[in-house]
């Protein structure tokens, strides 16, 4: 936890894509997601991993999708439910 809340520390003011800082209320929020994201696969019952948050993979979002969405998805289910309507 203690490189986590260095790596925090230098970039959680930060925007994601623009040159400007976020307000206190992201800051926080992003910082509480990170942290329960790390404790979460430290602690897990399924899988119990050593992460360093520099070594974060997709292996660890694969973990965290399927805790965060248990049903299983089919063939294609990214595809818009509905075909594109066009406009006359």
């Amino acid at each position: 936890m203690y490189v986590l809340s260095l790596i925090l520390r230098r970039h959680n003011w930060q925007h994601a894509s623009k040159a400007k800082g976020v307000g206190h209320r992201t800051n926080e929020a992003r910082a509480r997601l990170c942290i329960w994201v790390f404790r979460f696969l430290r602690d897990n019952p399924v899988k119990t991993f050593k992460l360093d948050p520099r070594s974060f993979s997709g292996r660890h979002v694969d973990l965290l999708m399927a805790h965060c969405n248990p049903r299983p998805r089919r063939a294609g289910w990214h595809r818009a439910p509905f075909p594109p309507t066009t406009r006359t």
